[in-house]
């Protein structure tokens, strides 16, 4: 399990590091804990996975036996996720702030949004738990409506590269507070168009 986990992180660093333009001082290390009950009770929280900014250190859970190629794919996916915040974390701290913008990213630069966005267009079932505005910038969103709320941060941060480019990406990561300039949108203007082109998308 080790291995695979290793193998995955590794697949990744470099593409990610290239991403978001970033170079890390010293290793970043991994904690892996095979035992989910221990797991939740070091981290207090329901959870699989975290990158833990007081002492930089990614900690995951991850069952020994990943023969089977979803659980296999559904931990390296995880790991991978978590790599994504400790790169954008360490290029500002202050990311973590807007729940969005660090796990929409962590989403979509992990690959884990694609398949579900085939998926939802394929099943007929896209968009339907859609958020409003001020809905989507509450933090408690995420703890309320669970992996829809991964899912559509993952979808505007595709949308935000899609038409503005990865740079604006990367300015956005590290002005937060000026993400209205650097895309020369507002805020509601953003939503409307992201929402109208995700609902519309053959358009």
């Amino acid at each position: 399990m080790i291995d695979i986990l290793a193998l995955e992180f590794d697949a990744h660093y470099t593409r990610l590091s290239t991403m978001f333009h970033f170079e890390s001082e010293r290793k970043l290390p991994v904690h892996v804990y095979p035992d989910y009950e221990a797991f939740r009770k070091m981290i207090g929280r329901d959870t699989e996975g975290t990158y833990d900014a007081r002492d930089k250190t990614i900690k995951v859970y991850t069952p020994v036996n990943l023969e089977n190629p979803n659980t296999r794919k559904a931990f390296t996916d995880q790991i991978t996720h978590e790599l994504v915040h400790a790169v954008i974390q360490q290029v500002n701290p202050k990311v973590g702030r807007t729940k969005w913008l660090d796990e929409g990213t962590a989403y979509y630069a992990s690959n884990q949004f694609e398949a579900e966005f085939e998926s939802k267009l394929l099943f007929g079932s896209a968009f339907l738990d859609f958020p409003d505005l001020e809905q989507f910038q509450r933090s408690d969103y995420f703890n309320k409506a669970g992996g829809a709320a991964y899912f559509y941060s993952g979808t505007l941060i595709d949308y935000i590269i899609d038409e503005y480019g990865i740079d604006a990406l990367n300015e956005i990561i590290r002005k937060p507070n000026r993400m209205e300039k650097i895309l020369n949108t507002s805020l509601e203007e953003l939503y409307a168009e992201w929402k109208s082109r995700l609902q519309n998308p053959e358009d």
